[in-house]
């Protein structure tokens, strides 16, 4: 709850830039796994080593904060969205 009373302190343009940059910080993020995937791929199939998965899977954990996040930014839009149409 405090996180959605913070959010609700932020003005719209704070929201709309807290939300871009989530998503490019989530889009550079998937980058990065796909790139890590395809080493993954390439090591096992050279080297025979399963020790290069643990950061895939590792890594999608550590971006749950912000999804979380980035869901209740978009909730706080929406809702203002919604008030603003009433």
């Amino acid at each position: 709850m405090k996180e959605k009373n913070n959010l609700s302190a932020l003005s719209t343009e704070d929201l709309l830039k807290r939300r871009n940059l989530l998503k490019s910080v989530l889009i550079a993020f998937a980058v990065l796994w796909l790139l890590m995937i395809g080493v993954s791929i390439f090591l096992l199939l050279n080297k025979a080593r399963a020790t290069t998965f643990f950061p895939m899977i590792i890594l999608p954990l550590t971006l749950l904060p912000a999804l979380i996040q980035m869901n209740a930014v978009n909730k706080e839009l929406k809702a203002r969205d919604a008030a603003g149409k009433s």
